[in-house]
């Protein structure tokens, strides 16, 4: 980073100190900066003026070059400061690193020790800024990465879940609650086909009104949607599930279509409270469970098929 880019505040009260630093070594090399003559009217110049380096004399009249390590301590202020000292300020030296001091400088100043100073501290800042925006950035997409493996693990454990379901309404509920998990939504439905006609109805439902069928179901805002998304599921690839995203009033929808025998079944449909797109990784997600819930649903009425003709015989 070019020293222009770089700001250094200077809290100096001899001018002749403050020049020299200032006006003949840092300035002609391109450093921005600034110059106070108190620890106060420096506490006051660090918000407006953001420096990323600040020197200052160890021995200010009034409050010290030590005071004001205290002071950016106790604000939470994480600037390096370099502290400029004459002879014989050994034990000052050494508490003002104790305080927080990244530096520092002999007094009288030498150009040479200046700018090597100054390069070193900025370097390093640089170099720490670095890991820190590695360490956060690394942290972040751990996050996501646990968060991405929660909705799958919870996705992966809907066979398990659903082998303890003993009818279709509970298969059906277990179904959507994974479902809204997995896509992070808050509502959804399960609409199941009635006989060959392109007739739905509720066969479970989350977070919706005690009728689901009325006005609640918002994502039906076109009466004709439903049928055109039940025609375009005819002439679809039985292997793979398919998923639509729809928009929605104030909100967000996607709609996986179940499929079973290259037949169209009933639909899964999740909703958001937000109008932010599905991602693909939701899409797969749901694409995922719609390929479950066909499945499942299918053997569940098989059984049912299979069972009631005997239980009958039976009675």
């Amino acid at each position: 980073m070019p020293p222009s880019n770089y700001r250094i505040l200077l809290v100096e009260l001899d001018h002749n100190v403050g020049n020299l630093l200032q006006r003949q070594i840092l300035e002609p090399l391109g450093y921005q900066m600034t110059r106070v003559e108190s620890v106060a009217d420096a506490m006051s110049k660090i918000s407006s003026f953001s420096p990323d380096l600040i020197i200052t004399n160890l021995s200010l009249p009034g409050l010290s070059g030590n005071d004001l390590l205290v002071a950016l301590t106790s604000q939470g202020i994480d600037i390096p400061v370099v502290v400029m000292a004459r002879k014989g300020m050994e034990n000052n030296i050494i508490r003002a690193f104790r305080l927080g001091a990244c530096d520092y400088l002999s007094l009288p100043l030498r150009e040479t020790e200046v700018v090597t100073v100054t390069k070193r501290v900025l370097n390093q800042r640089k170099a720490q800024d670095a890991r820190d925006q590695l360490i956060s950035e690394f942290k972040q997409t751990n996050l996501v990465l646990q968060h991405r493996l929660d909705r799958l693990t919870a996705t992966l454990s809907l066979p398990k879940a659903s082998a303890l379901v003993s009818d279709l309404k509970g298969l059906y509920k277990r179904i959507l609650e994974v479902a809204l998990q997995a896509t992070e939504t808050q509502r959804g439905w399960i609409l199941m086909r009635q006989g060959r006609e392109n007739t739905f109805i509720v066969a479970a439902h989350e977070n919706s009104s005690d009728d689901p069928n009325s006005e609640e179901l918002l994502w039906e805002h076109s009466t004709n949607q439903l049928a055109t998304i039940a025609a375009e599921s005819q002439s679809m690839d039985s292997e793979k599930p398919q998923v639509f995203e729809l928009p929605s009033p104030g909100g967000s929808s996607l709609v996986g279509a179940i499929q079973s025998h290259n037949t169209l079944i009933g639909f899964l449909v999740v909703m958001r409270g937000d109008p932010t797109p599905f991602n693909s990784f939701e899409q797969s997600l749901l694409e995922a469970i719609v390929n479950f819930a066909a499945c499942s649903i299918t053997k569940f009425r098989l059984i049912q098929a299979v069972y009631k003709p005997n239980h009958n015989r039976r009675k």
